[in-house]
């Protein structure tokens, strides 16, 4: 009667490595571990100005740094542990033209990055054919819980990579009283992201509720939640795989400023910039603004709808039965005026 794939997972399980004490005929706290976790962490700097002409000079600039730990867990790797390497990045270059004693022209490029990797080493490891898991959505080691017992799992998977980008040209002009500088910037940001715990290949639940008296937990709790685990009578379950998320967003920005000279112990500094803001798009097609060609049902009118609700008013310790109480009667003030649709943008508020 023992599953297959119970018997499977049971062999992940750390042996016993300690007495322990055993209270009601089940053994407690006869496993003990101390592990090293590897966390090392470098950083470069560096510098290099160089005079290509008299009137050109180049000069590179690069401080980078790098942590690739890792997470023993406790002590059983697999299982339970986790790759933890962060990195980032801050490097530019400046080309300087110094035409005359009045006009000098620097274009600059700069770039920033931060790259986070945790990964647990089950991933792509073969686990749910070597565990015979037939309803696993991904391949990694599932995560079992087994009430009032130790649990095993794989270590959470996320990824951040975030990238700016910064073009720049800037020219500085001298005229009598008058330092006047222009040009502009291209701020380009590249965030590429999961969720934290993205990968999910299954998540199950044993809380003793098969064997139980009734197949509930009763005040005796007669049933037995690793006796469950080990029939593969799983009470419940969950599994999901977010997609990583590729946000995109650009600036081009223009300036100009004029530093006046009036006297010699005063300045005054005028200036206009102008800042375009292009909004967040997304790289592989997961998020959108606005869709022309969906119908609102309430109206039939095509194109969704930006709606703000008004606020809920409720004593500080609301019950749950009142947040959705305001949610119904907010969505039902909607449909009355005909502005309850699909939309995607619809921000609501209660309290």
């Amino acid at each position: 009667m023992v599953s297959s794939v119970a018997k499977a997972i049971q062999a992940y399980f750390p042996a016993p490595n300690t007495a322990g004490n055993v209270t009601s005929g089940i053994a407690q706290n006869n496993f003990v571990s101390s592990t090293p976790n590897k966390a090392p962490f470098t950083k470069f700097f560096g510098r290099l100005d160089y005079d290509i002409t008299p009137s050109n000079r180049l000069t590179l600039s690069e401080t980078e740094s790098d942590n690739p730990g890792y997470s023993n867990g406790i002590g059983i790797c697999p299982i339970q542990c986790q790759s933890q390497d962060v990195s980032r990045d801050n490097a530019q270059v400046s080309d300087v033209w110094t035409f005359s004693s009045s006009l000098i022209n620097e274009a600059r490029f700069g770039f920033t990055d931060q790259l986070n990797f945790l990964v647990p080493p089950t991933l792509g490891q073969g686990f749910p054919a070597t565990l015979g898991w037939q309803f696993a959505k991904g391949d990694n080691f599932p995560n079992v819980t087994i009430n009032n017992f130790y649990g095993l799992g794989a270590a959470t998977h996320a990824v951040y990579k975030e990238m700016v980008f910064d073009p720049s040209d800037v020219v500085s002009l001298i005229r009598g009283r008058h330092v006047l500088h222009f040009g502009g910037e291209f701020l380009i940001n590249r965030a590429d992201a999961t969720a934290w715990g993205n990968l999910n290949a299954g998540s199950v639940t044993y809380s003793g509720y098969y064997t139980a008296a009734g197949g509930q937990a009763t005040a005796a709790y007669d049933g037995q939640s690793y006796a469950d685990f080990l029939l593969g009578q799983t009470q419940k379950w969950n599994a999901g795989e977010t997609p990583e998320f590729g946000g995109r967003w650009k600036s081009p920005q223009l300036f100009v400023q004029d530093d006046i000279k009036l006297r010699p112990n005063l300045t005054v500094n005028l200036g206009l910039r102008y800042e375009i803001e292009t909004g967040w798009s997304e790289e592989h097609g997961n998020m959108a603004t606005f869709d022309p060609t969906v119908v609102n049902p309430a109206n039939n009118s095509l194109g969704r709808h930006l709606v703000r609700l008004q606020p809920c008013k409720w004593p500080h310790h609301a019950s749950e039965a009142q947040v959705q109480h305001c949610a119904s009667a907010r969505w039902a003030q909607l449909a009355a005026q005909g502005e309850h649709g699909p939309s995607r943008w619809l921000r609501y508020r209660c309290g």
